[in-house]
């Protein structure tokens, strides 16, 4: 039964078994070289048996029929196909969250069932060779971080999970693309939020279920080979673990499931046990209906035969502390996330979209302002801010609290990953978005070192309409020619600068990232930019304005890799004023500067 969760900043207790840990590991290598059994002693015909668990934390035994043993499925790996025995295998088939279940052939251990098919008429299922599994803890290497290159943006092939992740959906069967989908069990979740992520998910190989938690049910006890084996990727106020079975247990060093979470490779994660409530039968693949328990370990390996960690190591995580402030009341929420810096920003969209949910989130006649303070662990922080009003979807609030801390976790510059996120979120009615109607300048043309003033019209949400007036310096020593008045909401002001120069808004370095994000364009201001016509160019993402043709042309003739490009136009000053609520809407009013002052 399932152990309820420790209790916060509970240390783990280790005793002299750190100290032993390296002895301790080569001498159960040594033994496990009997407890194995080798390919070459396995044959078609032969009965064996599983562990797993069917409900409960009981482990239950299941007999399987070896088929055949599959050679170079895939470079470097093979495969054992064999058939289930008995009714429950025949009723259910190989089910979500078995993969990691040990099979055991003349009481040694042979593999992990990992695989399967879909709309199969027989329980068929594939087993990965727990020496492929043992193997490949060897290619983790002293460090920290994950290990190799980090997963794209969007979902890429991957040999082991049979997932086209540049299209989203799996390929044709074959026996090297069949793992078993993992059921991604969220508990303490909005319906909303589980329908967001399974878009988000499922291309990655996993199946997302509402699984609650396990209610009164007591300890599981020590963890064992057949054992329920999960990974944690939220904790504290909403609970989304990934779940499978752990196959074997070498001293503190767990294996399990039989192939990948995420082909992250090296990692910092934790791993939990968990409880079946029961076995879901489909006439598709069966799944475990389960809940992630309590933190055991360490998930340190993700690899393509399956992942390994160590048992009683405490993980760091990534703390998202929320405060939902609404009608003068103020609710605190508090999510450890598991550290990556391809999954953590992705959990904090979804935890916060959770809390966020949960204060009755999505009102059309309602403004919503966010904070987010961004903590990394080498003590630096920033700061975002944005807010929403009117119609907006969830995947919109998850992208835009995602955004900040994905930009942080993915910049190229430096390998750093997030202590922690601080978020605010204020809501205010009704909707105060107002849209700027009208504009207008007092006089299109004027002297180097005066000033164009001129008006907007804005009319808010009560269909109130208000002129606001502008001023705008020249500069003295500015030079002649075609200018334009830009007056903007902030995303329009945002997509302009990106097409005048996309280059000058790329950060150089960490630092100036941090002090991009901290100074992003608001939604609640008005923003009023002058621009002059191109006369410059683009070195090294530096504006270089106002040259003389001579070099202009010299620049761009340039044949380098950093050479120039043509600028777009030139921004000469830019000035906001906030105001109550969202904006929207953009003019522009050209003008002229003289070429001679009077």
């Amino acid at each position: 039964m399932i152990r309820t969760p420790r209790a916060p900043g509970r240390p783990f207790r280790h005793g002299m078994a750190t100290a032993l840990l390296p002895a301790l590991l080569a001498a159960s290598c040594a033994l496990a070289g009997s407890a194995f059994l080798p390919l070459s002693e396995v044959s078609p015909g032969a009965v064996a048996t599983g562990r797993t668990v069917f409900q409960g934390t009981e482990i239950d035994t299941f007999s399987v029929e070896i088929v055949s043993v599959v050679r170079d499925v895939a470079p470097g790996k093979d495969l054992i196909l064999a058939r289930g025995l008995g009714e429950r295998m025949e009723r259910l088939g190989v089910s979500q969250g078995m993969s990691g279940s040990p099979v055991y052939l003349n009481g040694r251990l042979l593999g992990a069932v990992s695989s399967t098919w879909g709309m199969i008429t027989e329980p068929l299922m594939g087993i990965t060779p727990i020496g492929q599994m043992t193997g490949e803890v060897e290619w983790e290497v002293p460090g920290s971080g994950e290990s190799g290159a980090l997963l794209p943006e969007k979902p890429r092939r991957d040999a082991v999970s049979g997932r086209d992740f540049l299209e989203g959906r799996p390929p044709g069967p074959s026996l090297a693309s069949t793992a078993i989908a993992t059921p991604l069990v969220f508990s303490g979740c909005d319906p909303r939020l589980a329908l967001h992520a399974a878009s988000v998910f499922e291309p990655w190989g996993f199946v997302v279920t509402e699984g609650g938690s396990a209610g009164d049910a007591s300890g599981a006890g020590e963890l064992r080979p057949g054992s329920t084996l999960g990974v944690r990727l939220i904790g504290g106020d909403m609970n989304i673990s990934a779940i499978g079975t752990a196959t074997w247990i070498d001293g503190r060093r767990v294996h399990g499931w039989g192939h990948p979470f995420l082909h992250l490779g090296r990692v910092e994660m934790p791993l939990v046990d968990g409880y079946i409530h029961a076995v879901i039968p489909s006439r598709n693949v069966s799944f475990k209906m389960g809940s992630g328990g309590e933190v055991i370990g360490t998930l340190t390996g993700d690899r393509r035969s399956g992942i390994s960690g160590i048992l009683g190591r405490e993980p760091r995580t990534t703390s998202l502390d929320m405060q939902v402030v609404r009608e003068g009341e103020r609710r605190t929420y508090h999510f450890d996330l598991a550290r990556s810096r391809f999954l953590t920003p992705n959990l904090v969209g979804l935890a916060a979209s959770n809390a966020f949910l949960s204060e009755r989130g999505m009102m059309e006649s309602e403004t919503v302002r966010f904070t987010q303070r961004l903590l990394l662990d080498d003590g630096r922080e920033t700061e975002s801010r944005f807010l929403i009003a009117g119609e907006y979807t969830l995947a919109a609030v998850a992208d835009a609290l995602t955004d900040a801390p994905r930009r942080i976790a993915l910049n190229p510059f430096e390998d750093v990953l997030l202590k922690g996120v601080e978020v605010t979120v204020e809501f205010e009615s009704p909707a105060r978005l107002s849209t700027i109607e009208r504009a207008h300048l007092d006089g299109r043309v004027i002297e180097r070192g005066g000033t164009l003033r001129g008006s907007y019209t804005l009319r808010d949400w009560r269909g109130e309409e208000r002129a606001v007036r502008f001023a705008v310096p020249v500069p003295e020593d500015h030079g002649p020619g075609a200018h334009a008045v830009v007056i903007a909401d902030a995303a329009t002001m945002e997509e302009l600068e990106a097409e005048r120069s996309p280059r000058s808004r790329d950060a150089r370095d960490l630092d100036e990232l941090l002090t991009r994000i901290r100074d992003r364009r608001r939604g609640d201001h008005v923003y009023i930019a002058l621009y002059r016509a191109p006369s410059g160019v683009l070195v090294d993402g530096r504006e270089l304005p106002r040259l003389p043709r001579v070099a202009r042309s010299v620049i761009q003739r340039a044949s380098r890799s950093d050479g120039g490009d043509h600028l777009f136009a030139e921004l000469v000053s830019e000035q906001s004023t906030g105001e109550s609520g969202m904006v929207l809407g953009a003019h522009i009013l050209p003008c002229r500067v003289k070429r001679e002052k009077p």
